[in-house]
């Protein structure tokens, strides 16, 4: 989950974007869990404008959600150490997303595996299953 802080809100003296929309010099990451950043362009109704934008987003299903309505220049997953077994955060270009279940959880799927452009795969999983317990892997990126 992102936060932001009063502190850190902008007070531009020019008017910039849309109704309602703030600008922040910083924001506070609350979980120590994988977020994405996504590039995508947006074409205007008459098709003589594309304007490229980037938004960060906390979850995969937001990431689909947005690919539905525009086109995706890229997509980032930017892992903690744990998932990555770097020293910190990595950022890597995502190449596929894939849902499964573990087999241990009744319900709805509960585990995303990620793979990246360079062939590193990442699971994100509530019971941290690895993947090669995961049940009925599908491909939903």
């Amino acid at each position: 989950m992102f936060v932001t802080v009063d502190d850190a809100k902008l007070n531009l003296p020019f008017p910039v974007g849309d109704h309602g929309e703030h600008y922040w010099s910083s924001i506070h990451l609350r979980l120590n869990a994988p977020w994405f950043v996504v590039d995508f362009e947006i074409e205007s109704d008459d098709k003589e404008y594309r304007t490229r934008s980037t938004i960060l987003v906390m979850q995969f299903k937001e990431v689909l959600a947005i690919a539905e309505s525009v086109k995706i220049i890229q997509i980032a997953i930017v892992s903690p150490s744990y998932m990555s077994d770097s020293a910190g955060w990595k950022m890597d270009l995502l190449k596929e997303g894939w849902l499964g279940s573990e087999p241990d959880m009744e319900g709805p799927e509960t585990a995303i595996l990620y793979v990246t452009d360079t062939g590193s795969r990442y699971v994100s999983s509530l019971l941290e299953t690895p993947e090669a317990q995961l049940i009925g892997l599908h491909r939903i990126y």
